[in-house]
């Protein structure tokens, strides 16, 4: 019998890591296409059990900002995200039109085309320093809306 409370215990325990870790992703976003362009922070960051990135609801004008803390990242967007994005300093162009390795401390600043294609992307952030991908609900994810 108590064998199978501490079965059932431990159940729950794994159960609430895992919903909590889930719960984690949200969408950063600024609510509608009406207000005026901001800047959006899409902290790469350890969580208890991987690295997380927040999905992202953007619109033109905006500027997506990611920072590298804690590791190097290298970014993987998909080939044709230059229909969208566009670097905002001239550090942050794309290797081939869509990848980007950053050292740790560094930013990555891509803003919302004007007329941009509409969609969602996902892209990829591998972590160097724990040899694994950052998790947005699975891979993370630009939405562009107009």
């Amino acid at each position: 019998m108590i064998r199978k409370a501490w079965i059932v215990a431990i159940l729950i325990v794994a159960f609430a890591m895992v919903l909590m870790e889930c719960q984690g992703t949200k969408y950063v976003s600024r609510g509608s296409g009406a207000s005026p362009p901001v800047k959006l922070d899409l902290p790469v960051q350890k969580g208890p059990q991987f690295w997380r990135v927040p999905n992202v609801r953007a619109f033109p004008g905006d500027t997506l900002v990611w920072k590298a803390n804690g590791s190097d990242l290298r970014f993987q967007f998909p080939n044709d995200i230059r229909r969208s994005l566009e670097p905002v300093r001239p550090q942050d162009q794309l290797r081939g039109g869509y990848l980007k390795k950053l050292k740790d401390g560094e930013t990555l600043m891509l803003r919302v085309l004007d007329r941009p294609r509409k969609g969602d992307f996902q892209y990829a952030i591998f972590v160097k320093s724990a040899d694994a991908f950052a998790h947005g609900n699975s891979a993370p994810w630009i939405i562009i809306e107009w």
